[in-house]
């Protein structure tokens, strides 16, 4: 036995399935993979619960999943529950549906453990007015087997980043949103010189992290605040990056799990009329950052804590997708905007909803991702679009 050092977010805590009120089931779409344990579990239990035999044929066994139909798993009831959970009780449920959309990452003997934001009701939880809290736990869980052994030094220093990034974003108000995103991509940039020289150690990593005082801080918001303001330059750019995600395809990629949202024709729309865009870009800005003022902030939190250490501690993936969080977050703002523009109003279920939907679709598809990455490498504005989207 051994113990185990957990880190998570309190939304693991926070976290209940609400099964048949979920607007989105999971249940539809995804493939419920089964192992191959969990397969002879239900061979043997066809043997002795009536149900059984319904559930074998249900299985693919050949592809270790759950079957399909009308893209819904063939155990999702109309009304949206689980008959296995019916018939036979939640121990039956297999390994997939149990942890989903939890999701837990090994380094070496820490295990960081969050829930992923395509589920809706978790997707919601950014748009609380409440901050993401982190626990650490050390728990003898039970298990004999050995952490696969990892370079400890590097995810020593990449914690030590992320941990001060993180306080940055949540330190600061909304207001100073351009500047956090002006140090998180510097830092990200830092690293990769630093480890491209050899020279990234915790001492290098702290002193690097120590000029973002609160007075140097101060310098970058005055630094980006003119910036911000130039309302007309922000929604030429914004268009622009939306015009480039239609003519690649990329946009309707996305959209794919957003039922309603007729955001390509919007875009065409606002490109009409810019300066009503701008208008509308601001007011609209002004009206979210009143009412969801931890939403960006949230995200990014999120995405830090998510995706900031890479899987194998891959230098090579580190803070690529960083890029696209800003692309993201942009849709997820286009989406909100055109609703709010027809309603005067988005609410959490609708916010949450878009941020599903386009985590969803980037989840399931690679090409999306070497999409939102090539427009991202052909623009020769990223460093602006970066300052305005945000």
């Amino acid at each position: 036995m051994m113990e185990r050092k957990y880190l998570y977010t309190d939304w693991m805590m926070d976290f209940r399935c609400v099964g048949a009120e979920c607007p989105k089931t999971c249940c539809g779409k995804w493939k419920i993979g089964l192992k191959e344990e969990e397969i002879e579990k239900y061979k043997e239990l066809a043997q002795s619960h009536p149900f059984g035999e319904k559930i074998l044929e249900a299985l693919d066994e050949e592809n270790g999943c759950m079957r399909q139909c009308d893209g819904r798993c063939v155990m999702l009831t109309e009304e949206g529950w689980c008959k296995i959970v019916q018939e036979c009780g939640e121990e039956y449920l297999s390994g997939t549906c149990t942890t989903f959309p939890r999701m837990i990452q090994e380094f070496g003997d820490v295990l960081e453990c969050t829930v992923e934001i395509v589920c809706p009701v978790v997707a919601e939880y950014l748009f609380r007015n409440k901050r993401i809290g982190f626990c650490l736990d050390e728990i003898d869980d039970g298990t004999e087997e050995v952490p696969e052994q990892i370079d400890v030094g590097l995810y020593d220093v990449l914690s030590l980043a992320r941990s001060s990034l993180m306080d940055l974003f949540q330190e600061y108000d909304a207001g100073c949103n351009a500047g956090k995103v002006y140090v998180l991509f510097s830092a990200i940039q830092a690293i990769k010189e630093m480890h491209g020289k050899g020279e990234l150690g915790r001492q290098e990593m702290q002193d690097w992290l120590a000029q973002w005082d609160e007075k140097n801080f101060a310098a970058v918001m005055g630094a980006v605040e003119p910036i911000m303001k130039r309302e007309e330059l922000k929604a030429v750019q914004i268009l622009k990056l939306a015009q480039l995600l239609i003519s690649s395809e990329a946009l309707e990629y996305l959209l794919v799990d957003l039922d309603g949202i007729a955001l390509k024709e919007d875009i065409i729309r606002w490109g009409g009329d810019l300066h009503g865009f701008k208008d509308k870009l601001h007011e609209f800005c002004h009206w979210r950052d009143e009412r969801y003022a931890l939403a960006m902030e949230n995200y990014f939190v999120y995405a830090l804590f998510r995706e900031w250490i890479p899987h194998w501690l891959d230098m090579n993936r580190f803070g690529k997708t960083f890029f696209i969080r800003i692309v993201m977050w942009c849709i997820i703002q286009l989406c909100a905007l055109s609703v709010w523009e027809e309603k005067g109003d988005v609410t959490v279920r609708e916010y949450g909803m878009f941020v599903m939907g386009l985590e969803r679709a980037l989840s399931h598809s690679d090409p999306i991702l070497d999409e939102l990455a090539r427009v991202l490498e052909n623009e020769d504005s990223t460093a602006m679009i970066l300052l305005y989207l945000v």
